[in-house]
């Protein structure tokens, strides 16, 4: 069993190890960590790799499960909006995929873990995966792989693929699920 945080549009790390195992729970009682992606995700616009965070209320140093963060309401979502835009609008696949993106930034729920959630969805429908995990109904003591002590920090490598300012910037990996859909379609499941 793998047991894995619940982040905001998962990136390839995230992904590769969802697709490796058949029995995989999404941790949603866990305590939340500041500094993760379980509310950030990377995309790569023109002037290189650039990190959304969704922001959150109150947890201020206390220990709160995640089920329990709320998102702050502002005007967060027209500049993630505005910045997904301008990294994805030439991308093969932007027709096909921003609308839905649009529709959760315009109109998030309240809680982060709900977001996630929806975002995860978008995800695994955009990139082919069949989706297989179960959500805890109870903090995970023990698993067999546990990757939720992962921080934030891109890891590992992974296959190349054309990415919309490959013109100008090196290849950047282990970026979220929006950057692998946008450019690759249903084959970045193939890219992790």
């Amino acid at each position: 069993m793998t047991v894995l945080p619940l982040c905001c549009f998962p990136n390839s790390a995230w992904l590769k190890a969802y697709t490796l195992d058949n029995q995989v729970v999404i941790d949603v009682l866990e305590n939340y960590l500041k500094q993760t992606y379980r509310n950030r995700f990377d995309i790569i616009g023109p002037n290189g790799v650039q990190t959304l965070s969704i922001p959150v209320i109150g947890q201020r140093g206390e220990k709160i499960p995640l089920n329990s963060i709320l998102i702050e309401k502002g005007k967060w979502q027209k500049e993630h909006l505005s910045s997904l835009r301008t990294a994805y609008n030439a991308a093969p696949f932007a027709e096909h995929f921003l609308p839905a993106v649009e529709d959760l930034f315009m109109r998030p729920p309240d809680s982060l873990m709900n977001f996630n959630l929806q975002a995860l969805n978008l995800s695994l429908e955009w990139l082919g995966i069949e989706p297989k995990h179960k959500i805890s109904s109870e903090y995970i003591q023990e698993a067999s792989i546990d990757l939720r002590p992962i921080q934030k920090k891109r890891q590992g490598e992974f296959p190349t693929y054309l990415q919309v300012f490959s013109d100008r910037m090196a290849f950047e990996g282990d970026l979220s699920a929006i950057d692998l859909a946008m450019n690759c379609g249903n084959e970045g499941r193939f890219q992790m």
